[in-house]
């Protein structure tokens, strides 16, 4: 992957392509993204994009209530992948972003296998979506959208403080 900055304040065109608009905070008519996704977006509409696979770390901001394992302001670094072509879920490539992850997950947090789980979901504005869990606790989303004629592949690589917390819930096991 190659590691970009993506913009932290967005179109409507770009928050949309995601998430409905009224779950994001606005700045001089502008979004706060709510994940790095939405920043990859707005530079596709302004014709930026340097590469099909790329890599954001950035703030998320996201209007929802707050519990132990939710916060309005955090920090994530995305993964995505830029296709020219309709996109399923047996693509090799939405597979490598999830098992790159699965594999950081196993070797660098140290997380047994036992503990993980690969959830489908239902995700809306998803043609495929799914969920890693961790010790029953989301870890990250990860599944393909297509925006205007793009078609791609998202992935969380690491969100905090969430796997914080997921460590913190292995230890008490």
């Amino acid at each position: 992957f190659k590691q970009i900055e993506v913009p932290w304040r967005v179109s409507r065109e770009a928050i949309e392509g995601t998430f409905n608009s009224d779950n994001s905070f606005t700045t001089e008519n502008k979004f706060l993204i709510g994940s790095a996704e939405q920043g990859f977006l707005e530079l596709y509409l302004q014709n930026k994009l340097t590469s099909n696979q790329l890599m954001s770390v950035s703030p998320c901001f996201r209007n929802e209530l707050e519990d132990y394992l939710h916060q309005q302001e955090f920090i994530k670094l995305e993964l995505i992948y830029f296709s020219n072509y309709k996109i399923d879920k047996d693509e090799i490539q939405y597979h490598y972003i999830r098992d790159c992850v699965i594999n950081f997950i196993i070797k660098k947090l140290k997380i047994k296998t036992s503990d993980i789980v690969i959830l489908k979901t239902n995700d809306s504005n998803s043609i495929y979506s799914e969920d890693i869990l961790i010790n029953g606790i989301e870890y990250g989303s990860y599944g393909i959208r297509q925006f205007q004629d793009k078609y791609y592949i998202y992935g969380t690589g690491i969100a905090l403080p969430r796997a914080s917390k997921i460590l913190k819930s292995i230890e008490r096991k």
